[in-house]
């Protein structure tokens, strides 16, 4: 049943904060404090929730808004303390900068593919490693695919690129053409969970490393996928995941309804849980890209916003968020995580 039913759109969020704040004095003073079960119960709710949710749900969400943004914070803070970023000023940035740059020039940005700031540090990280195998899992046009393909080729010894996708309309044809020129590039179509089992087996006892850019988080195949890539890789050099930018903060701008479907950052939360779950201790270290080093090569991203803005006809540049906290949001840009061997920047 909608509680809300037949009230006007500009009195409705109004009331409804005015009685979840009621809710939530009810609510402390009954039940005692919310805690941390309870929270993460409500984030795993949120984030399997794919149709309409009930009135009771939202209500719940405002009540609690705060704790469970704090605590999905704090939880972060402590994982990821507030350490340096370890490759704002990493020599093997520095050393591939001006060839990525170059190649970077050179291509026309596709939609779906990763932004040249988080490219750029995988990238490095490929010349750097110089991995026998790397597997992507979501190509879509292949414009991330590209960058891959182009450093593994720099690093002239006999790797393998394996891109594993759904595609939908033109992708795949897009892709196939695009990659064309390395020999050593294998498309598979289909779903990644499913198809890690085959190119595992054609992957043992060789230097893999990996990006996820598909499925996305708030899929259960993400889980699936996640776990078979940790049992089937034990030796991982490095793995990457896109767009582990910062939560959006409950502060969201004046006229806008809270919504942790977006404020939380799911891809996020499940980069940082698969770390502590899986290799931690294990020789490996955790970093997402920060905002020094979106800033500091911010002009990367130059013609991607160009085209971006062109071709949804923005009169502002995109970020997808703005720098810092203005416009009221913390993350300067889409950001990669980097689960690692420690070893790497030895």
């Amino acid at each position: 049943m909608n509680y809300f039913q037949g009230i006007g759109e500009t009195t409705r969020p109004a009331i409804r904060r005015f009685i979840s704040q009621i809710l939530y004095r009810f609510l402390i003073f009954f039940c005692g404090p919310i805690t941390p079960y309870r929270l993460e119960k409500m984030i795993e709710k949120e984030v399997g929730s794919y149709g309409g949710q009930s009135s009771w749900h939202r209500l719940i969400k405002e009540a609690y808004k705060r704790e469970l943004i704090a605590y999905i914070t704090a939880l972060d803070t402590w994982t990821m303390r507030e350490t340096d970023d370890p490759f704002i000023c990493c020599p093997i940035i520095g050393n591939y900068l001006e060839e990525f740059q170059a190649f970077a020039e050179g291509q026309t940005y596709q939609p779906g593919g990763l932004i040249n700031t988080e490219l750029l540090l995988l990238y490095s990280l490929i010349r750097h490693a110089k991995p026998d195998v790397f597997i992507e899992s979501g190509t879509k046009n292949a414009y991330s695919s590209l960058f891959i393909a182009q450093a593994l080729r720099q690093n002239d010894s006999g790797s393998k690129l394996y891109c594993l996708s759904i595609f939908s309309g033109d992708e795949y044809r897009i892709a196939k053409k695009r990659l064309q020129p390395y020999e050593f590039v294998t498309i598979k179509e289909g779903y990644s969970e499913d198809l890690i089992d085959e190119v595992s087996k054609e992957c043992r006892d060789r230097n893999v490393a990996m990006l996820i850019d598909g499925p996305k988080a708030r899929s259960k195949s993400w889980d699936t996928l996640t776990d078979k890539v940790s049992r089937y890789f034990p030796g991982l050099m490095f793995l990457c995941f896109d767009a582990t930018q910062e939560h959006i903060p409950f502060w969201t701008p004046s006229g806008t309804q809270y919504d942790p479907k977006r404020s939380i950052n799911i891809e996020r939360i499940k980069t940082i849980h698969l770390f502590q779950k899986d290799f931690q201790d294990k020789g490996y270290k955790l970093t997402i890209q920060s905002n020094q080093f979106c800033r500091k090569y911010y002009y990367l991203n130059e013609m991607i916003y160009k085209y971006r803005n062109e071709r949804w006809g923005r009169v502002f540049p995109w970020g997808p968020y703005r720098v810092d906290r203005i416009e009221n949001h913390i993350a300067h840009s889409y950001k990669m995580g980097v689960i690692y061997q420690e070893s790497i920047l030895q």
